[in-house]
This record gives C-alpha cells, structure tokens and sequence, in this order.
C-alpha cells in the first residue's frame, strides 16, 4: 500500500500529522527511506491536508486543465511546498503516493475539499484562487463594508469571522516575556574631546516612559489603534523593533527592552493549523478567513495607503473586545514578529537597556510589475 512518511511530507502541517498519526515501518514507498513513521495514502486526514495545502498554495488554472494548467499530478513531479521532491524518485511511486488524495476533484461524504470549481446553471464558475494570496468571500465582503460603514456597525459581522476560532489563535505569552521597542532619536548627546575620531558624540538615548506606548492625547492612528486610543508596539528583537520605525540612513534610534509585568493571551496569525480546517469546504473556508487577517495584520502600508488602516483597527478592536490583551503578527520589514499590546501598562520597562544606535544603511528588495500598456 502506497505511504508518505515523515520524510517526504515536507510541509510541516503535514509532516507533524504524519509524526503524530503514523506508524513505524520499514520502508516508505514514496521515497524508500527505511524505519520511518508513515501513514498509508488513503488515510482520510491526511488526504484532507493534502488538498487543503493545494488550496493554499495553487491557483486553479495551475493545475486544470480546462483553464490551461498541466495536472494535479504535475504538482508532485517538481518542487513544490507538499511534499519533498526528488527527481531520481520513480514517477509513479510520487503518483501512487498522491492519487487517493487527487481521484474526485469535488467534495462529497468520503472526500474533503473540493479542487475545482466546478460549473452552476450550466456555466463554468470562476476558477480557485490560492489561499495564500486570494481573499475569502466573507473577509472581502467586509472589506468593501468598511470604506463606506463606521467601523462600530461591523464589530458583529468581525466577531462572526473571530468568535468560533479563537482557539486556533490564542496564544499564551509568559509573565517577563522581553519585548523590545525603538523610537526614532535621543534625548541629548555630548561632544567628547578624547573620542575616536569617527564618532566624536555620545548619546543619550530615550528610556522608561520616553520609550514606550504615548499617552492617548498624543497617540496617531496606527495599524491597531485608532487616533486618541495607546497601545504598546514592540518586537521580537532589536533589529526588527529598528525596523519597524523606518528610519533612514544617519538617523540616530533609541531602542530599548520591556517585560510582561503578567501573562498575557494574545492572538498569533502566523501558524494557523490548517490540519484543523481541513474536514469540510466550509472548514476551510473558515481558515481562509483566519488568513486574510493574518495577512492584512502583516501586509506593508504605504504613509499614502494608511486609510487602509481601517480594517485591521476593527479585528484589533474585536480581539480586545473578546478579552485577549494583544496581537501577534510576522514583520514585513524585519526577521522577527511584531507585538501589539492593548494595555500600555501590561509591560514595564527593563531599567539600563537603552541603546543609541545610528542607522548606517537601509537596503530595499523589489519586484517588477506587470506594466500596462501607454495611454495616449
């Protein structure tokens, strides 16, 4: 009987279910490693995660052929972010492997999660989007509701898409959990006669209150908070604290660490188990929700685009709402994970750990777009 093991199940949702449910046995047929944990190919859970993460990960028209893709099996015959891929591997172990999961393209009462479309009233529908970058329909609703609704009318609708997944978000962060936050400049700085040349200056950098969340009379609307409303942004690390303040080149940024005085629940986005939406289109429908969130909590903004700050105040205001004290989400400009904390006062400062650093250099990745055609 066809196995994929802890070996050749690359993704880590996948490989966790296949370490957690599978058994020893002496050799995969996939790819041949020997004493491993397997579980056999028509195993309905891990047929559900298997079309769950093609979901995520692949556009319909990658693989159907009536728009155009190759197949569900070509997803397998080259690297691909499911399973560990070897070109030395036999094609068909790789679709023996893979075919009880690709066989019926439509959910039904012994197949979860649909692959295609499919067609209604006899015309086709619009092709799958990834997950990883398309938007659930619920999520986009809402996201054309809030440019024209306050944001207090929709509180409801956001707790729908929030409320039964709390345990899939819910994090605990430890009492003394070390958060660091930066702020652009210093509180004084000296001329020393005896320095080195290259940086005759000593500084002063800001520290305690000066460091942390600004009182509400003083606080700008941000990614989570309305304008008038503190919350305490910090990181994971320095660099990523820097980063988020988007200095330039010769700015001088004070940085310094903070502690949770308690612990603290918050929401994490950034490792939704996507093993516990993948029963049902519907279940996923839900994780595909979760994502969009997740997504938008982390997706860059322009100082042009901060309007579109909206969206994301409302699942922070939510979150609050439900009782959780902050937010967890991945940078955009740095390697760490950001924090958002609801209640300034739920962290204190760590006396001695401010820095002055200068910012020496600031490097930018970029991607080319599609460029419309001139207008005349």
């Amino acid at each position: 009987m066809p196995t994929i093991c802890e070996r050749c199940a690359k993704h880590p949702a996948l490989n966790g279910l296949v370490l957690g449910s599978g058994e020893t046995i002496h050799q995969c047929t996939t790819c041949q490693s020997q004493d491993v944990r397997a579980l056999n190919s028509e195993d309905l859970r891990l047929i559900g995660v298997i079309r769950a993460l093609i979901r995520e990960h692949f556009d319909e028209w990658e693989y159907n052929g009536h728009w155009g893709g190759d197949s569900l099996y070509g997803l397998f015959q080259r690297e691909n972010p499911i399973l560990a891929y070897d070109a030395s591997w036999p094609a068909s172990d790789i679709e023996d492997a893979v075919l009880p999961a690709l066989q019926d393209g439509y959910e039904s009462a012994s197949m979860p999660i649909s692959l295609f479309a499919g067609y209604y009233d006899g015309h086709p529908n619009m092709p799958l989007q990834a997950m990883n970058h398309g938007e659930e329909y619920r999520y986009e609703v809402l996201s054309r509701k809030i440019k024209t609704a306050n944001a207090f009318l929709l509180e409801d609708e956001a707790k729908e898409l929030l409320v039964p997944h709390l345990n899939s978000v819910r994090r605990r962060l430890p009492a003394g959990s070390e958060i660091f936050r930066a702020r652009i400049g210093y509180v004084d700085s000296r001329f020393q006669v005896f320095a080195r040349p290259e940086d005759p200056w000593s500084y002063f950098p800001f520290e305690a209150a000066k460091l942390g969340a600004p009182p509400p009379i003083l606080a700008s609307a941000g990614r989570m908070n309305r304008g008038g409303v503190s919350f305490f942004y910090g990181a994971s690390d320095p660099d990523t604290a820097v980063s988020e303040v988007r200095p330039h080149p010769g700015h001088v940024v004070s940085v310094g660490s903070f502690r949770t005085v308690r612990e603290l629940v918050i929401a994490d986005f950034n490792e939704l188990p996507i093993q516990d939406f993948s029963s049902s289109d519907a279940s996923l429908d839900d994780y595909w929700a979760l994502l969009c969130i997740g997504r938008l909590f982390t997706a860059p903004v322009t100082p042009e685009e901060r309007s579109n700050y909206v969206l994301s105040q409302l699942f922070a205001d939510t979150l609050r709402q439900l009782g959780l004290d902050g937010v967890c989400f991945d940078s955009s400009v740095g390697r760490g994970k950001n924090f958002t904390l609801f209640e300034p006062q739920s962290v204190e400062y760590v006396p001695g750990s401010s820095n002055a650093i200068r910012v020496t250099n600031v490097s930018y990745s970029t991607k080319a777009l599609r460029t419309a055609e001139r207008l005349e």
